[in-house]
């Protein structure tokens, strides 16, 4: 009897979450126009500046967030279907000091954009240049 109350409840709970998984992907298909962000996605070039103006061994903890969000943001771009089979669509994420010169250079010439914005960027070009395969 308890084993199939448990069987019946897992069950149920895979059928929600590929529910909600499917909902999901439609919805992106219909709307891929812009994606919004919350917590360190919204910060502002300003505020990488502002981490970055003073150099700190071990790095800040601003700074730390910043990149540890961009890895995992750029590892979810990786995963996005854009209607390119995956193998086609996916780029070799660089290391950290590379994320760092970039979030650097590109905060610098256009401040007024955000960080989110310019991993974007940075995605594109690297699906032109780094492709993994």
């Amino acid at each position: 009897m308890t084993t199939s109350i448990l069987r019946f409840a897992a069950a149920a709970i895979v059928l929600v979450v590929a529910a909600g998984c499917l909902a999901s992907r439609a919805r992106a298909q219909e709307d891929n126009s812009a994606y919004a962000g919350a917590g360190t996605a919204r910060d502002s070039c300003g505020y990488w500046l502002e981490v970055r103006r003073v150099p700190s061994t071990p790095m800040s903890r601003g700074e730390l967030m910043t990149l540890s969000w961009a890895q995992g943001y750029l590892s979810g771009k990786n995963s996005e279907f854009d209607g390119v089979p995956r193998e086609r669509n996916a780029f070799v994420i660089p290391d950290l000091p590379v994320i760092m010169a970039f979030l650097d250079a590109q905060c610098a010439k256009d401040p007024i954009t955000g960080v989110m914005a310019h991993l974007d960027a940075m995605a594109v070009r690297l699906r032109r240049t780094q492709p993994l395969r």
